[in-house]
């Protein structure tokens, strides 16, 4: 599978399994949805800047999306605007160690 196909499985699924919860469920967690659907779309462009070890690692990783808002939610709230694409690299690094 590709690393692309992985990371839309993984959406879908959360996405369904969101959608099958209550009204009130959906509005409390609105901006956990819309924050992974940001993270899905930044991960599609940021892997196509890996090389082939990267993807590989990635590639064997449970729940990508799940694991780059964790380490987004869990940085100290700055100031000024952070990139996801420099969140992201930060977050390969992390993994990567």
């Amino acid at each position: 599978m590709m690393l692309e196909e992985k990371i839309s499985n993984e959406f879908q699924r959360y996405f369904l399994s969101m959608m099958a919860t209550s009204k009130d469920n959906i509005f409390a967690h609105s901006n956990e949805i819309e924050t992974k659907k940001q993270i899905k779309k930044e991960l599609y462009t940021f892997v196509e800047t890996l090389d082939s070890e990267q993807k590989e690692l990635l590639s064997v990783q449970n729940n990508l999306i799940e694991s780059v808002y964790r380490f987004e939610t869990d940085l100290p709230k700055r100031a000024e605007p952070v990139l996801y694409q420099d969140i992201l690299k930060d977050w390969l690094k992390s993994i990567m160690v």
